[in-house]
């Protein structure tokens, strides 16, 4: 999955930081963003931790979500909300950024970490695509513009007389379309012609399953 994230408005990527929190079972999920002044946090947060199997604690985070499309943020930016942060007293912070910080700036997060009274954790533009494709329902429900600019729904090979779509956002799943011909370009364009007619027909109807399958008895 790609997205470009300059198409993404600030406040849209610090909503979608949101609905990633919601999915990972954060509560009381505060966004502090609409407000213009959020002195060192997008985003507060907690989340049950069990350090040991009879512990339980509500931790408290804060979180700050950086949409840098062109470059990363520098050790000046990072070391500013961590400052900041330290007025909210949280137990962990969490920074998510729309890109990947470099070597030099990660050498130096990593020499910090024992400066602050709270875990630091990142969230760089692969984590944030990874937990995109996991929580897709959640997410989409709630901000669909993040799917709208996603890859389509990929073309692959023949297979004998059928014809195998696959799509890049559920690898589990490929529907085939079979009694199409072999490799000739009008066969593979009444197929998927087929698929699109049968996605329209599942998302008119209701679909139920037989569930679950009853084992078939060998004789």
């Amino acid at each position: 999955m790609e997205i470009s994230w300059s198409k993404l408005k600030p406040k849209e990527f610090e909503q979608l930081c949101c609905l990633i929190l919601e999915a990972n079972d954060f509560t009381d999920i505060q966004w502090f963003g609409e407000s213009g002044n959020d002195k060192g946090r997008d985003i507060l947060a907690k989340k049950v931790e069990s350090p040991l199997p009879d512990v339980r604690r509500n931790a408290k985070w804060v979180v700050q979500c950086k949409r840098y499309v062109s470059k990363p943020p520098k050790k000046d930016d990072i070391a500013s909300f961590l400052t900041s942060a330290r007025e909210h007293k949280p137990d962990n912070v969490l920074v998510a950024l729309t890109n990947t910080l470099s070597s030099n700036t990660k050498d130096w997060l990593e020499s910090v970490r024992r400066d602050y009274p709270f875990q630091i954790y990142l969230w760089e533009e692969r984590d944030l695509l990874r937990e995109i494709h996991k929580h897709k329902r959640h997410i989409s429900e709630r901000l669909p513009q993040i799917y709208s600019q996603s890859d389509p729904v990929f073309f692959y090979h023949m297979i004998g007389n059928e014809v195998r779509f696959s799509c890049n956002e559920f690898e589990e799943i490929d529907i085939v379309v079979i009694n199409h011909g072999e490799t000739r370009k009008g066969d593979i364009e009444r197929a998927r012609e087929t698929v699109a007619e049968f996605i329209e027909f599942i998302k008119q109807n209701e679909v139920e399953f037989d569930w679950p399958v009853k084992p078939q008895k060998r004789t």
